[in-house]
């Protein structure tokens, strides 16, 4: 498989295998990913905490986060293979003292998808 798009990328051959690195705004990538008729066998992602990192990158509100991650998690759908692999790596935080509940929320959400 080659990858001739838009987004600055990296392509390693693994033996028979091949893992392509896409750096660029994800919804962007995978509407372009998507037009291109590719499917994956595996897709893994660390999203952004919302509003954890607010001085590193422009962040979410823990509020509107499973909606913001569950249309995303919409288009990876779109360029999965029916058996492939999705990883959603993102762990839980504390805020002022109370476990927040935007990842439970975003996790029932994307069972729904």
């Amino acid at each position: 498989m080659q990858y001739s798009g838009t987004f600055p990328h990296q392509t390693i051959e693994l033996g028979d295998s091949t893992v392509i690195v896409i750096n660029g705004e994800c919804s962007e990538v995978l509407r372009e990913i998507e037009a291109g008729g590719f499917k994956f066998n595996t897709v893994i992602t660390s999203p952004p905490y919302a509003e954890q990192r607010k001085d590193v990158y422009d962040s979410i509100s823990p509020d509107d986060f499973p909606e913001w991650y569950t249309n995303i998690s919409t288009g990876i759908m779109s360029v999965l293979h029916e058996d492939g692999s999705y990883f959603f790596n993102i762990k839980e935080h504390v805020d002022k003292g109370k476990r927040s509940t935007y990842l439970y929320k975003t996790v029932l959400a994307l069972s729904d998808v």
